[in-house]
């Protein structure tokens, strides 16, 4: 009698481990490299087309930017900084590296996120040149982003 339940409890566990098997194709990204989805800036932002100006990795989420003019002179640009689609700094007039504005903020995404600059002006020496700092508990990017009166600079922190 014990040999006959046996039987049949093998079966439905075997059953039960096959239909919870996963192969490795489950575990392989459903893309290829270089054919990952494109990273999600917009292509325009208040009607002025956007220029991708490089790429950063951060290693946390949580962040703290700062900003300054990196012009040759303090020229008076005034700007925005847009944090995907979050303003961050609205029309801040740009002082020198000895008065750098400082944000603190946590990206939305895991992956890419646009740190975009608006031009409200180019003060006197076109174009709108900002240098920003991107502090992430552990390391700093620094990086440059210009913007005009009819375009737009962004880079992605990642």
């Amino acid at each position: 009698m014990k040999k006959l339940l046996i039987v049949p409890v093998c079966i439905l566990l075997i059953i039960a481990f096959k239909s919870c098997a996963v192969s490795a194709s489950d575990y392989v990204s459903k893309y290829s490299p270089g054919d990952e989805p494109e990273p999600n800036a917009p292509s325009t932002y208040s009607s002025r087309p956007n220029e991708n100006q490089g790429e950063y990795h951060v290693k946390s989420r949580n962040v703290t930017f700062e900003v300054w003019d990196d012009g040759n002179h303090i020229d008076g640009d005034i700007v925005s900084l847009i944090v995907n689609n979050t303003t961050i700094l609205d029309e801040y007039e740009l002082k020198g590296p000895s008065d750098k504005k400082s944000i603190k903020f946590t990206l939305d995404n895991n992956g890419y996120n646009w740190v975009l600059l608006y031009a409200h002006n180019e003060g006197t020496s076109p174009p709108n040149t900002c240098a920003v700092t991107c502090d992430d508990g552990s390391s700093e990017q620094k990086f440059g982003v210009s913007s005009r009166l009819d375009s737009n600079g962004y880079v992605y922190l990642m």
